[in-house]
């Protein structure tokens, strides 16, 4: 039975969606992603432990965008992970200047076009090694 939506309500980061029944029916908003702490570094990478347990045992693109301190520059990099079981996965970011203060945040969406990245979750500072 195909259903069609006639409105949509937005209440706290709950969206409620009225079918074509009139069943009120509720979307969670996905998860804002998080970086965890067990960053490592090393002279010329950082390696980012990233969770978004909203997907777990599910194949996504990691978008990681970070700013030398020092120079200003910001950049993007997207990986294709799988988070396991518990919504975890860690991408690498190499090729980056030593003894450089870097500011980073993480988006994930499913690794199927047409959707859309999550929010940005909360910055973390790292510092690469001398």
């Amino acid at each position: 039975m195909k259903q069609t939506v006639r409105k949509a309500l937005a209440i706290s980061g709950i969206t409620l969606t009225i079918g074509a029944s009139g069943l009120i029916l509720p979307v969670m908003a996905a998860e804002k992603p998080a970086i965890k702490s067990g960053i490592s570094e090393t002279r010329t990478s950082i390696s980012i432990p990233v969770e978004d347990t909203s997907l777990k045992n599910t194949q996504v693109k990691i978008k990681i965008t970070f700013t030398n301190e020092k120079n200003g520059k910001t950049k993007t990099k997207t990986f294709v992970k799988t988070l396991d079981s518990n919504g975890d996965a860690t991408v690498t970011l190499k090729g980056l200047s030593a003894n450089a203060k870097y500011d980073f945040s993480v988006q994930v969406k499913k690794n199927k076009n047409g959707e859309k990245f999550s929010d940005v979750s909360s910055t973390k500072e790292v510092t690469t090694k001398n």
